[in-house]
């Protein structure tokens, strides 16, 4: 499952935003997913599970938070 994409798609609504906010969901920017995504595609071994792996380092918290 992917965390909600800061720059795209329905977690870019306000009221959204505020409710994964307050459960202190962490947000991945568009650009850091679309890195990750094409690493999965052309970087990662053969034998990989087929799950891709979002480091914590690439999830940020909600920047309208701060």
């Amino acid at each position: 499952m992917l965390p909600p994409i800061e720059g795209a798609g329905m977690a870019e609504d306000p009221e959204v935003r505020d409710m994964l906010r307050r459960r202190g969901v962490a947000y991945v920017h568009v650009h850091e997913l679309a890195g990750l995504f094409g690493r999965e595609l052309f970087v990662a071994p053969a034998d990989d599970d087929g799950v891709m792996f979002i480091p914590d380092t690439a999830l940020r918290e909600d920047s309208t938070a701060r």
